[in-house]
């Protein structure tokens, strides 16, 4: 859970550019959170970004972030948002009055976001599967001016894709014919696609899944729960999609593909 809290001082909008959902970026100022060991110079930053020297290392920004939420209102497109923190008198100082540094502070804060979500150890350690890889439009984000903070739910993004872990229950029944009117499984296995359809009136509510089980559930029903005589490759971003117009929930994974 996420305790933290700050000043809202500037809010960044950026898309995700392999899932086309927007990202909201609040930043808050705090004095939990310590101040750069070097004080930034603009003048020296520029230096290092157009020729880069070992002192670039030491141009590192202490900043928090939270897990990634659903904003507080949706309008039916895809959206997130996360807290960054950064430290109030570097804040005020720095990012405030220094364009070149706030560039800088956005930046390092989307490669960031990018680490913790796109590297599988980093997933484990801060609990949150969000389903796909992270891939921020550092050329196309905007500084929000006319708001200062995008309000978040208390719902986590991984309420809709979780991975089951390994002390999850492994003798599931599998799906048979008496229940599979609603649903439908296309493996292409030149291309190693697997295209899962669900007729169902709402979006469910978690899609479970590891190696070789997808498990997809709604009010605490299983809408579809089988083992696969064949492997999902975890390293790649899982794509679903609601239609509520058709009442069709579709799932598209990647599975492991042999050489040879």
């Amino acid at each position: 859970m996420d305790t933290l809290t700050g000043i809202p001082i500037f809010c960044v909008e950026v898309k995700d550019k392999k899932q086309k959902c927007t990202l909201f970026i609040n930043f808050k100022s705090t004095s939990d959170v310590e101040y750069p060991n070097v004080d930034l110079n603009e003048d020296q930053l520029v230096q290092e970004i157009c020729h880069p020297s070992q002192n670039i290392e030491k141009y590192k920004i202490p900043m928090k972030l939270s897990q990634l939420y659903w904003p507080k209102e949706i309008d039916g497109e895809r959206k997130y948002v996360v807290d960054v923190y950064i430290n109030d008198k570097f804040a005020i100082r720095r990012v405030l009055v220094g364009d070149v540094i706030r560039h800088y502070v956005i930046i390092v804060t989307m490669l960031t976001l990018e680490e913790k979500y796109n590297t599988d150890m980093q997933v484990k350690s801060c609990g949150q599967f969000i389903g796909h890889r992270l891939e921020l439009d550092q050329a196309g984000y905007k500084v929000l001016e006319t708001i200062q903070c995008v309000e978040r739910s208390s719902k986590l993004i991984n309420n809709k894709i979780v991975m089951i872990g390994d002390s999850e229950d492994q003798s599931a029944t599998r799906t048979d014919s008496s229940d599979t009117s609603h649903l439908d499984l296309f493996y292409r296995p030149s291309s190693g696609i697997l295209t899962c359809s669900i007729q169902t009136d709402s979006l469910p509510d978690s899609i479970g899944f590891n190696d070789d089980r997808i498990k997809v559930t709604l009010a605490n029903k299983n809408l579809m729960d089988v083992h696969l005589p064949f492997a999902i490759d975890l390293n790649q971003p899982v794509k679903y999609k609601f239609d509520d117009r058709l009442c069709l929930f579709r799932a598209v994974f990647r599975t492991v593909v042999e050489s040879g």
